[in-house]
């Protein structure tokens, strides 16, 4: 009787050790989530710096061509 009563208290602590685990590894993939969803809302991921840098590449070739523009006119 007691050797039953003792399997039964070590499998309720095994369940116990693989619901700690189940909810530790939930538990860094919300943080994890929630790092990315940070950095692309503040825009510090990779995507989004290159974005940046064509946007910045595309706004001086366009300054460029329109100083030609008016130098040409003028």
């Amino acid at each position: 009787m007691t050797e039953s009563i003792n399997d039964f208290l070590a499998q309720i602590e095994e369940m116990i050790f693989w619901l700690k685990i189940i909810f530790y590894l939930v538990l860094t993939v919300i943080v994890v989530w929630l790092i990315g969803l940070i950095r692309r809302s503040a825009g510090l991921d990779s995507s989004s710096i290159e974005l940046k840098r064509i946007r910045r590449i595309l706004e001086e070739d366009r300054k460029e061509k329109l100083l030609k523009y008016k130098n040409k006119d003028g």
